[in-house]
């Protein structure tokens, strides 16, 4: 694969997948994968060359070093999960296009788990935090600098901070359920560590789905 090659949309599927996981692929701009080679593909791969120190030429070749160490070190994360097909793909498109449920994860999908004894939040809390998903999905088309205001929250605020941080999730989550997995993502890529996230998420996550892998039977 790669740039003036023939491209078979399966396998750019595949590595979109891939690329996604390993943290080199936004797919949160394209809605998703799409199946064609294009500059973002081209520009994810080389960034997994170049992180990885193997030749930078945007090229996978069967056989090549960057295969084997997909093959050794990413292919397991799609293992147990449908890849979708470039048809499922297209449906996935179509239905978020008439306002419908995404049908392939966008972004890992990430259990946040209970946190006994966390600070119960005043009114104002909650409603502050009410208010702040109201502009946003008024205002914004996007998350903006939200996930890094509640991820800085659970670093300098402790328990409160996390609990704060939560219910922002929960409320926003009850408005735009298709997308809270994106702000969850999005907070804890904004967290500094692992062990913030473990804080966050209430521990190692008891659920995981890897982006670009089918949600639903067509």
């Amino acid at each position: 694969m790669g740039v003036g090659q023939a491209n078979d949309r399966r396998d750019a599927v595949r590595l979109e997948g891939i690329l996604a996981n390993s943290g080199d692929l936004d797919l949160v701009v394209s809605d998703g994968p799409t199946g064609h080679w294009g500059p973002a593909l081209d520009r994810a791969l080389r960034s997994y060359q170049k992180r990885w120190r193997l030749t930078v030429d945007g090229w996978l070749r069967p056989g090549g070093p960057t295969l084997a160490l997909m093959a050794a070190t990413m292919a397991r994360v799609l293992e147990g999960f449908a890849v979708p097909s470039p048809e499922e793909i297209d449906w996935h498109h179509s239905a978020l296009a008439a306002g419908k449920p995404p049908r392939i994860a966008i972004v890992p999908q990430i259990e946040m788990t209970p946190i006994p004894g966390l600070p119960d939040l005043s009114a104002g809390d909650r409603a502050a935090n009410a208010a702040q998903v109201d502009w946003m999905l008024k205002k914004w088309s996007g998350l903006g600098g939200v996930p890094a205001q509640f991820a800085h929250y659970v670093v300098r605020r402790g328990r409160l901070g996390i609990a704060q941080a939560r219910d922002f999730v929960e409320q926003y989550s009850a408005r735009r359920p298709h997308d809270a997995d994106i702000l969850v993502y999005s907070i804890l890529r904004a967290l500094p560590d692992s062990e913030s996230r473990e804080r966050f998420l209430g521990g190692t996550p008891g659920g995981y789905r890897p982006a670009g892998t089918r949600l639903v039977r067509p």
